[in-house]
């Protein structure tokens, strides 16, 4: 899936980008919301989440486009 990224680096890095600010901005919304701030741990999280947005980000791409 890495390799894609080589080959559709306009693609790829649009596409990772939106999709990780959005489910960071999503994560942070929560938990603003739910405890009224973010501590060490839901930064934690937070960053679980980013990567996994943009692994994911990166199998969508490779599915569509490989």
């Amino acid at each position: 899936n890495a390799l894609i990224y080589l080959f559709f680096p306009a693609v790829m890095v649009p596409l990772s980008l939106g999709i990780t600010t959005v489910a960071v901005a999503c994560t942070v919304w929560y938990f603003n919301r739910r405890i009224d701030g973010v501590t060490g741990d839901c930064i934690g999280c937070i960053n679980e989440i980013a990567e996994m947005s943009i692994l994911l980000s990166w199998s969508l791409v490779s599915i569509y486009y490989g």
